[in-house]
């Protein structure tokens, strides 16, 4: 997959640039001035996706040294270009701005560009809407089916005894095969380390952009412990631009925990409820149904 990102200034594409090479993009082009420009029109190659880079230095009121750089108005410009020609386009601009998501055919994030784990999301989440990386081989389309694998997943649930981390892999595990089978088009890990606050993050279907952070939690399951990790899962997803964060919890002891009605974006749901609810139901329709009983869903 090639891709061409226009960068504005001297905005650094160090981090987006390992990002996208990790996330399967095989040539990526930097246009950053008006002779680049130049020799990119004359190139018959049309890039399969377009990366605009906002310069953050821009809004501060800094100048470039030479004026020879493109200015975000530069970028924008180009952008749109691309998007009349039918190139799917990824826009990163600083948090201070504001970006419009009225065009279908353009995702635009706030980010800085050193945040890694924000741009590998967003970046991962843009990729997977194009049908070249539609994950179609995991969806499950027949209902007999979905319920046969949703039965066998709750038995391998109900019949595990083994403590600790052990179990905790299991839930793991559980909830990205029953995610992956039943239609997520994105399912990835964050970065390992104390402070992400959640283990995957999944768009719902091809036809998606929300993005869903979701949070595993096993044990001796506590209303303490669901709360600390709600917090967490809250600051993740409005850091992380997510749609939803929803925690999945699996107690050692078999106890349900009535979701919590004033932590907002954030839902709670039992790993048997969810896998017994994707044996019958649509992965989009099983989210929504969580989603309403989270304060603060529209």
């Amino acid at each position: 997959m090639d891709a061409v990102i226009l960068r504005a200034g001297n905005a650094n594409l160090d981090i987006l640039s390992d990002i996208c090479y990790e996330s399967g993009v095989t040539e990526a082009r930097v246009i950053s001035n008006s002779v680049a420009d130049r020799m990119a029109e004359h190139s018959d190659v049309r890039p399969d996706i377009a990366i605009g880079v906002l310069d953050p230095d821009e809004f501060l009121g800094a100048k470039q040294a030479d004026g020879t750089g493109f200015t975000n108005a530069d970028v924008l410009l180009r952008v749109g270009m691309l998007l009349e020609r039918r190139v799917p386009a990824l826009l990163i601009a600083p948090p201070a701005f504001r970006v419009s998501q009225s065009l279908p055919s353009l995702i635009a994030i706030t980010s800085e560009l050193n945040d890694s784990e924000t741009l590998k999301i967003h970046l991962w989440a843009f990729l997977a809407t194009l049908p070249e990386m539609h994950r179609g081989d995991f969806s499950w389309r027949d209902s007999d089916l979905r319920l046969i694998n949703a039965n066998r997943l709750l038995k391998i649930l109900r019949q595990h005894t083994q403590p600790g981390f052990a179990m905790y892999r299991l839930a793991e595990e559980l909830v990205e095969e029953i995610l992956r089978q039943s239609g997520a088009s994105f399912v990835k890990k964050p970065r390992p380390g104390p402070s992400g606050g959640f283990d995957f993050a999944i768009i719902p279907s091809r036809d998606s952009q929300d993005i869903i952070l979701i949070e595993v939690q096993t044990g001796n399951v506590s209303t303490g412990r669901l709360r600390e990790a709600e917090e967490k899962l809250k600051h993740a997803v409005r850091e992380r631009q997510a749609k939803l964060g929803i925690v999945v919890y699996w107690d050692r002891e078999g106890r349900l925990f009535p979701a919590r009605e004033e932590v907002s974006q954030v839902a709670r749901v039992s790993l048997e409820e969810l896998i017994q609810s994707l044996g019958t139901r649509e992965l989009t329709e099983v989210i929504g149904r969580i989603a309403s009983s989270s304060p603060g869903h529209v």
